[in-house]
């Protein structure tokens, strides 16, 4: 019974993240199915919104410089108009066009490898190599495609189910939109002799795109990706809406700047997720945000000071005793915590005070000394 309910707890988030996609895939499908052949209007407003939102998705992203998403997008944006353009050039023999073929076949491989590419920003020279790629790719595309004419559907079953694997480790609602988007790109090339699917599944690939773009800067405002945490502009949010009594505590990662230098970028993020799981697993209903890149803050909402020390000081003994492992690696780290906890007081007039005051004496304790608790 425990193991089912813990089941459902780990399920949750993901169907949580996944909603929207799977909806707008589901709908698409439904429509494609019940409604098909679709009206000449429908079908024109269904072209028009396709660029629509291709364009929006397009501005949103370049705006926050956000690379993964802009590639897919480009790619079935480009991949739609080829197909227009071919059905028009070639009415009756497109599909057996050898530049049809290369797009069946490659479609589902590009999209796999920019699936895994880390989200960095957009201008980068590994961009202009993976531009270099994709050229090759053309140069040599046509000359595969007469060998493996009829892959394409086993391809992108296969990058399919790969994406699937990832977003349900991850979570993430990128992840999972991605996943939903190429399947909404295979239905429309496997199609592809009907105009009504290529029109309404690469509509939907670029709504579910666009929707889950604003899911995840909507998510990235409230919650820190790493931990999970509320994030520091959250904590702005909410910081207008705390009782007339509350206590604030920072925890702080000690040695931050040495931990980053001896694990890298890497180690010190499973370092930070690591701590972040141990925080969680000491406290109850708290709100819990990652004020800064060290440092995570807690709200005690109508506790004093004394009661909040006593469970910052559990999470503190809790991390001190426990062996952390990083990178898949034998070796077994030591890690520690330094805590202030305050309370707000009647001369304070809003939250900002009561940790300015905190982080004063926090400073003032790492300057002596580590792995210590302590109130104010």
């Amino acid at each position: 019974m425990i193991n089912i309910e813990l089941y459902i707890q780990k399920a949750i988030p993901l169907i949580k993240n996944s909603i929207f996609s799977a909806l707008i895939f589901a709908i698409s499908v439904f429509c494609f199915y019940l409604f098909e052949p679709i009206s000449h209007l429908a079908m024109t407003w269904l072209h028009i919104s396709f660029y629509l939102i291709s364009f929006v998705s397009i501005l949103t992203l370049l705006y926050f410089n956000q690379r993964k998403p802009i590639f897919f997008i480009i790619i079935s944006l480009l991949s739609y108009i080829l197909i227009n353009l071919l059905k028009l050039k070639f009415p009756n023999i497109y599909a057996t066009n050898d530049s049809f073929l290369w797009l069946k076949n490659f479609i589902p491989l590009n999209l796999l490898i920019l699936y895994f590419l880390p989200q960095n920003k957009l201008l980068s020279k590994e961009n202009i190599y993976l531009i270099i790629i994709i050229f090759l790719e053309i140069a040599i595309g046509e000359k595969l495609s007469l060998y493996l004419p009829n892959i394409s559907f086993l391809l992108f079953f296969i990058t399919s189910t790969i994406m699937l694997g990832k977003a349900t480790q991850t979570g993430y609602v990128l992840d999972y939109s991605l996943f939903y988007a190429t399947v909404s790109l295979m239905l429309g090339i496997h199609y592809y002799t009907d105009p009504t699917a290529i029109t309404v599944f690469f509509s939907s690939c670029s709504l579910i795109i666009l929707v889950s773009i604003i899911q995840d800067l909507i998510y990235k405002t409230y919650k820190d990706e790493l931990t999970n945490f509320y994030s520091r502009n959250a904590y702005i949010i909410h910081s207008n809406t705390l009782p007339l009594k509350y206590s604030i505590a920072i925890i702080n990662i000690d040695d931050y700047d040495k931990l980053g230098i001896a694990f890298k970028k890497r180690g010190l993020s499973n370092i930070v997720r690591m701590l972040a799981i141990k925080i969680a697993e000491n406290l109850k209903t708290e709100d819990v945000y990652r004020y800064n890149k060290d440092e995570f803050l807690i709200i005690f909402k109508d506790e004093s000071k004394e009661n909040a020390f006593e469970v910052i000081e559990g999470i503190r003994r809790s991390i001190a005793s426990s062996k952390f492992k990083i990178d898949n690696k034998n070796k077994i780290v030591n890690l520690t915590v330094t805590c202030i906890v305050t309370e707000k007081k009647r001369s304070d007039a809003n939250s900002n005070e009561v940790i300015k005051r905190a982080k004063k004496v926090l400073q003032k304790t790492l300057n002596f000394s580590h792995n210590i608790s302590s109130k104010t």
